[in-house]
């Protein structure tokens, strides 16, 4: 950083080196120093593209530093438990066994039909 800032004192027309010393600032989140080094270099070098995109990138993200916080997000409902639940299923095992002690009871004793017909 020091080392850009001696360099533009010696030359403070030269537009690469704030475009430099910008581009770090902006590594360090320093996004208000890196807006007014690219300021100047457009200043210089009105005409350089690169430079116009990192300025607003850098003006991006000084916004999105500077933005209140989002609302409070509002609390998703807990879905309730499933139908599948311990309780549920020792009833369902509970009803096919009474259901099969009927069926037991009804068929007992009754022989299969039995047909002529070769099997």
């Amino acid at each position: 950083m020091a080392d850009y800032t001696v360099l533009i004192e010696k030359d403070p027309n030269d537009a690469e080196h704030l475009v430099k010393r910008g581009a770090t600032y902006t590594s360090l989140q320093q996004y208000e120093k890196a807006v007014a080094d690219y300021q100047a270099a457009l200043k210089l070098k009105p005409d350089d593209y690169d430079t116009v995109q990192r300025l607003q990138y850098v003006q991006g993200m000084l916004q999105a530093k500077n933005a209140p916080p989002p609302p409070s997000a509002t609390p998703t409902p807990t879905p309730g438990p499933g139908l599948i639940t311990p309780l549920n299923v020792g009833i369902a095992i509970v009803a096919l066994i009474i259901i099969a002690v009927i069926l037991r009871f009804v068929t007992r004793g009754k022989a299969e039909e039995t047909s002529s017909r070769i099997r």
